[in-house]
């Protein structure tokens, strides 16, 4: 089992705008929500539970105020720095920056420098 990847060689799903008729993406980011899929066809294998997803925001870029009611995420801060929305109060973060959202936790981040800003974030559902 390979155990270990680069984040730079983990295939990447490239976002593209909604056709007519389509829903509005959660997100306004860079090149859109890399998604990495779970369990063996995904970055970590072996895992059939967590998800790894990396975020690339263009200056503006946001990501919709949400919640989740069965996972918690943990976001890395990869390049960049921004605002995260965690409950009610919205943080500074950047480059180095780790965030954990609980469950039922409002979150939400944006890109509010003049840079690109990178979050690499893994969501793990909780257990029955």
């Amino acid at each position: 089992m390979d155990s270990v990847i680069n984040i730079d060689e983990v295939p990447k799903k490239i976002w593209k705008p909604p056709g007519k008729g389509d829903p509005e993406p959660l997100a306004t980011l860079l090149d859109g929500q890399d998604l990495l899929t779970t369990g063996p066809e995904g970055a970590i294998t072996g895992s059939g539970r967590i998800t790894i997803l990396v975020q690339n925001y263009r200056p503006g870029g946001v990501h919709k105020i949400h919640s989740h009611d069965d996972t918690e995420q943990i976001f890395f801060v990869y390049e960049g720095n921004g605002k995260f929305l965690l409950g009610e109060e919205w943080i500074d973060i950047s480059k180095g920056d780790l965030v954990y959202v609980p469950r039922n936790t409002v979150h939400a981040a944006k890109n509010s420098s003049d840079s690109i800003m990178i979050l690499i974030f893994m969501s793990i559902p909780l257990a029955d």
